[in-house]
Order: structure tokens, then sequence, then C-alpha cells
């Protein structure tokens, strides 16, 4: 799933033209902020957990590191981007949920309290849902449009939006 993910990501991206690194430094610090907001209950028990090797600790690892790295993209793809049409928000939308239920379960997982078969599991099946009605929306075409604002654009709402997760370790 990451593998794939992270290559049509990427190409989306390289399809809207020349790279807005503005934008990847805001997804990058909300991706920190996030990172410290789980590191305690799901980071650290995945690496204290493992009573294997190395390759056990970083299958362990594994996990989180990837649904950092899918929200970062996912962030990058939100931020400063203009117009969004009805595939962007499913697509978007579906990959954000999957990042949240990976943590809730992980966090569920680390504590003992997973069950196979509760409502989370459920959630996984959503994200093909909104993921497929993504592929087939018809303004599926318009996705890789360029954004209408130039690149590299840092707007007063888009530095007060940095502040929240600046917060986050406090």
């Amino acid at each position: 799933f990451y593998p794939l993910m992270f290559l049509m990501i990427g190409r989306f991206l390289a399809a809207v033209g020349s790279p807005d690194r503005t934008a990847w430094v805001d997804a990058s610090i909300w991706t920190i902020g996030v990172a410290a907001l789980l590191w305690e209950p799901l980071i650290q028990p995945s690496v204290e957990g493992i009573d294997g090797g190395p390759l056990a600790m970083a299958v362990a690892l594994m996990y989180p590191v990837l649904d950092l790295g899918l929200l970062l993209m996912v962030l990058r793809m939100v931020v400063g981007r203009a117009s969004l049409s009805p595939s962007y928000v499913l697509l978007t939308s579906a990959l954000f949920l999957q990042v949240v239920i990976d943590a809730v379960y992980g966090i569920r997982a680390a504590d003992g309290l997973y069950v196979a078969g509760e409502p989370l599991d459920a959630g996984w099946m959503v994200v093909n849902l909104l993921l497929g009605a993504a592929a087939l929306h018809p303004s599926m075409v318009r996705l890789t449009q360029r954004a209408e604002h130039p690149d590299g654009v840092s707007t007063h709402r888009r530095l007060q939006a940095l502040l929240i997760p600046s917060l986050i370790p406090a």
C-alpha cells in the first residue's frame, strides 16, 4: 500500500508543476508536530515492547514511520492548494483517514485493547471506498491541474496555522 501511495502522490505532485518548497516546509512542520504528539502513545511503545532483535524492531517501527511519511505527503497535497475538486477532497480524506485509523489501531494494540472485528476495522473499508470514489469521480481528470496561486506564497493564514504544530510538544 505505502509504496503505491507514495508513488501516486509523487506523480500527482510532479504533474502539478514546479515544487512548492514552502508547502513542503509547512507540511513537514505539521508532520513533526504530529510525530511529537504520537511519540508517547504509539511510537515509544513500539520501540520498548519489542523482545526480538533489530529486524523485529525495524518492522515494529516501519508502520508508524510510513504513516508519518504518508501524512507528510497528504499534507503537502493539501497545503497551498487553492481549488479543491471533489476527487481531490475524496483522495486526501481517504489518505488522512488511513493515517488516523492506523494511529488509533497502533495505540490500541500497544495498550492491548485492540480486538479484531471491532468497528475500527470498518475504517479501512471506508478508506478503500473513498479511494475508489475519488478514482471514479469525473473531476479526477482535473486532479493534476496547477494551483490557482503562485508557488511559495506564505499567507497570513498559513503562518497562523503553523502555530498549532509548534505548540504541540509544549
